[in-house]
């Protein structure tokens, strides 16, 4: 079942990250210290989101 990349956004805000950079491929979040790319699509593999969160470096949710 996919992610809404909206819910992966707010996900990622309960943890400190915020909007860097929006481009043409990825939206770039960053807490500060490192840097994670979210697709533009809207809706992300879960698998992919939960490798991103787990990059992030914080427990995957989804």
């Amino acid at each position: 079942m996919p992610v809404k990349r909206r819910e992966l956004i707010s996900y990622r805000a309960v943890h400190g990250f915020y909007l860097l950079c929006e481009g043409r491929r990825p939206s770039v979040y960053t807490d500060g210290i490192g840097m994670v790319p979210i697709k533009r699509q809207r809706e992300i593999d879960r698998i992919t989101a939960n490798w991103r969160c787990g990059q992030a470096g914080f427990d995957p949710e989804f």
